[in-house]
């Protein structure tokens, strides 16, 4: 009899045990599709927010007005001799070597390989990199380098509003390049790809430059173009996104605006800024996906 009474007891708490770990298990199964759905359209949202910015900001009078004399004043910095002497040379080469030295996966060669060939890009890195008192990571506190020439006016007048746009929405680097070489002739942050050429330079195969070159061939002000995430050296190999939109001067195209995206404000919203337990995923979890942020021809990866 008492046999007789457990073999149903057991099959019945089988079938229950079964029916509560399935419905346990939907549960949870649609936690995690809504956690990712709404990571998704956060990501969705966040990078329509950077597309209206860039686009809006590239048809700014005063950034069209900047792009046009930063060209001017790059080109001609009105100087009788931009060669560096062996104490600027050194300093610069110095500054390099610390990049080599924090960079991982740095090779050997890194030095001469990132070192700009160009003596106008050395002049300015020297100005604002190497030359700055600033420490590194800082280097974006200086409004003007002490030399009387037409760029340092420029950057004392542009600079301060730029550093606070970035500022304001938490951008890593802004860039303006010219249209023609592709030089970088301003940077918010200063890192070693600033005055370097992104058409024939040390990073014009990097994401960076594949963003040039994709916004330099766009003929509407309001298109823009994206890179996926990748390695970047002159973030010290942290990876980084770029997105350009051509700059527009009454019909012609005169520079490129690029913008380097925040990693930091990507891994907040997939990692709920580590809060994993706050939104239901343990300890240490984390939502992963991958798919289309925005729609367009000028997208790449995502």
């Amino acid at each position: 009899m008492i046999l007789t009474g457990l073999i149903p007891l057991a099959i019945f708490f089988i079938f229950t045990s079964n029916t509560v770990h399935d419905a346990i298990l939907k549960v949870n199964e649609d936690r995690l599709v809504s956690l990712r759905e709404g990571k998704k359209l956060q990501i969705e949202n966040y990078f329509k927010q950077i597309r209206s910015q860039i686009i809006t900001y590239s048809s700014n009078r005063m950034i069209v007005d900047a792009m046009k004399e930063f060209n001017q004043a790059f080109s001609n910095p009105g100087v009788e001799s931009i060669a560096l002497d062996s104490g600027l040379q050194n300093k610069l080469a110095a500054r390099y070597e610390y990049q080599k030295a924090n960079t991982p996966g740095a090779g050997n060669d890194a030095v001469s390989k990132w070192m700009p060939q160009k003596e106008i890009s050395r002049y300015f890195q020297s100005l604002y990199i190497s030359d700055n008192s600033n420490p590194i990571g800082s280097k974006e506190s200086l409004d003007a380098a002490p030399q009387d020439i037409e760029y340092n006016r420029l950057h004392k007048k542009y600079h301060p509003i730029i550093r606070q746009f970035l500022n304001e929405f938490g951008y890593y680097d802004i860039f303006l390049v010219e249209i023609n070489t592709g030089h970088i002739v301003y940077s918010v942050f200063k890192e070693v790809d600033y005055a370097t050429s992104l058409a024939t330079g040390p990073y014009s195969q990097t994401g960076i430059g594949r963003a040039f070159q994709g916004a330099k061939n766009l003929n509407d002000p309001n298109a823009i173009y994206i890179d996926d995430f990748q390695s970047y050296e002159p973030s010290y190999n942290a990876a980084a996104s770029f997105i350009a939109s051509p700059i527009f001067d009454n019909g012609q195209k005169v520079g490129v605006l690029i913008f380097q995206a925040p990693v930091d404000r990507i891994n907040d919203i997939m990692t709920s800024k580590n809060n994993w337990k706050n939104v239901g995923l343990g300890e240490s979890g984390e939502v992963i996906w991958s798919a289309p942020i925005i729609s367009s021809e000028t997208t790449r990866g995502f």
